[in-house]
């Protein structure tokens, strides 16, 4: 794994691939993603990863998840986690394909964390979906009218919020 590039050098094709890694490998990338993050930059940056890269990069696990070809994007979605720690489009997209791979108290931090950066009420849906996933209802309740106040009845977080906590309330009620 090549750790720094000489000033001006292209990306490499592949500067980063999680998929096979052995876990201390993993561990001494994850360490210098803090490390770079710590010094105020990501990853990416370190490995000198173009911005047109990244893009291709989220728009590669983008596609395989719009695919509902999870188990294909999470290794790539890792990868742009480590390589920009800082961006919670990567957590969103780790926490997505974690979720429909029907491991969501995995995804659950995940989200959690994209909610804390942007505020996002798709984040506050996906969390209340694993919480109710993995049997939390008063959590999963609360985090779908967190997400149905923060929300316009077009929206359609909001339309999905309102279907995902009906049941919730009626069980509530009684």
């Amino acid at each position: 794994m090549t750790t720094t590039s000489p000033p001006g050098a292209k990306s490499p094709a592949v500067p980063l691939s999680t998929a096979n890694m052995k876990p201390e490998d993993l561990l001494a990338v994850q360490t210098t993603a803090r490390n770079a993050l710590a010094d105020g930059h990501s990853l990416a940056e370190k490995l000198g990863v173009s911005a047109d890269e990244i893009k291709a990069r989220f728009s590669a696990v983008g596609g395989l998840c719009d695919k509902g070809q999870f188990t294909q994007a999470l290794p790539g979605a890792l990868d742009l986690l480590l390589l920009l720690p800082g961006d919670w489009r990567s957590s969103f997209l780790v926490g997505s394909c974690l979720q429909r791979l029907n491991r969501p108290a995995e995804a659950l931090p995940f989200y959690s964390w994209v909610l804390a950066q942007s505020g996002l009420p798709v984040a506050q849906l996906r969390i209340g979906e694993c919480h109710s996933a993995v049997g939390e209802t008063d959590a999963a309740l609360e985090a779908f009218l967190d997400a149905l106040a923060s929300t316009e009845e077009a929206d359609p977080v909001h339309k999905l919020a309102t279907t995902a906590a009906k049941p919730l309330l009626a069980t509530a009620a009684h």
